[in-house]
């Protein structure tokens, strides 16, 4: 039913389709017994049962335009490449999505890529300071999106 709303909103011309943010949010499942759900930690953040919701959205409209539902253990990097649709326009993503799948899932869909850069221990972050200020804010319109 999603893929059918989308593909209307399409028709109609609702996406401008200039470009795609893509992001992640664990939603925690309503009982610990769930089965399909799991278990995930992060670095400051007490561990949580429950699900992935993976998006893909318009940058300008904010209209969400694929969305997959995984556990919660699911790396983000690993969905990135389902959720992007055909022609995305600029693709635009946090550091977790800073990986060569990823980008080349952008380029054979005919997108660019403006996804935010992680530091390596061969590779400093401050290279990338100036490149991930100047995208940080269109990537953080997604949020918006888990928030309501």
């Amino acid at each position: 039913m999603f893929e059918a709303i989308a593909r209307d909103l399409d028709a109609r011309g609702a996406t401008i389709r200039k470009g795609t943010i893509i992001d992640a949010s664990v939603i925690g499942s309503a009982a610990k017994g769930d089965e399909d759900a799991a278990w995930v930690k992060h670095r400051t953040r007490p561990p949580v049962h429950g699900y992935k919701a993976h998006i893909a959205a318009d940058k300008d409209t904010g209209i969400i335009r694929a969305v997959e539902t995984t556990p919660a253990n699911e790396a983000d990097v690993s969905i990135a490449p389902s959720i992007i649709p055909d022609a995305p326009g600029h693709v635009f993503g946090d550091k977790a999505y800073d990986a060569a799948s990823v980008k080349k899932a952008v380029k054979t869909k005919g997108g660019p890529v403006k996804i935010l850069r992680k530091g390596h221990r061969w590779l400093p972050p401050k290279k990338f300071l100036a490149r991930n200020r100047k995208l940080a804010p269109i990537r953080a319109r997604i949020e918006k999106i888990f928030g309501t």
